[in-house]
């Protein structure tokens, strides 16, 4: 989880950033629910002074053309995904919540929405009003252009394998 310093970290570096409770299962499978309605509720200094818990993660929104995530379910599907694209290895790599799966940032400068499970075990998040939970450590200065060999794959698979999904603020993953 996040520190309230870490929050303020990161809106004071021009983050849009909202709360998120994070609770795990039995099996450790993390269930993932933003506190606030983070479209319409914008999440400022003020506000992280007065109102953040040291039980809340990061979760940085999405705007649709900052950032497109790689979301890897296990480090086995990043492995085999890997052999036929290395160039996944050039974006910032991060753990994810659960500790099993790994975010992998890129710019979104192609326009790419959310697809989920393009490949089983892959879901890519880009959309405008999503969130991704975020480690507090993660430098995206070093992120790099989503490569041309990633965005050929978004564009084969988009609608063969995945589910477009049209995010909603109050949607949970």
């Amino acid at each position: 989880m996040a520190t309230k310093s870490e929050a303020l970290k990161w809106l004071a570096a021009g983050y849009d950033i909202t709360p998120i409770q994070v609770s795990f299962d039995e099996n450790g499978h993390a269930s993932k629910k933003p506190f606030l309605s983070y479209a319409t509720d914008k999440v400022n200094k003020l506000w992280v002074l007065s109102n953040w818990k040291k039980t809340y993660a990061i979760g940085l929104v999405l705007s649709g053309d900052d950032y497109t995530v790689f979301d890897f379910d296990s480090m086995d599907v990043l492995e085999t995904f890997k052999q036929e694209h290395p160039v996944i290895m050039s974006g910032v790599h991060e753990q994810s919540v659960t500790g099993r799966g790994i975010h992998v940032y890129f710019e979104n400068n192609e326009g790419l929405t959310q697809v989920i499970d393009i490949i089983k075990g892959l879901d890519i998040k880009a959309s405008k009003n999503n969130y991704v939970v975020v480690n507090p450590e993660t430098d995206l200065e070093e992120d790099t252009e989503l490569p041309d060999e990633l965005w050929a794959f978004y564009q084969s698979n988009k609608t063969k394998h995945g589910r477009p999904h049209v995010s909603t603020p109050d949607t949970h993953y």
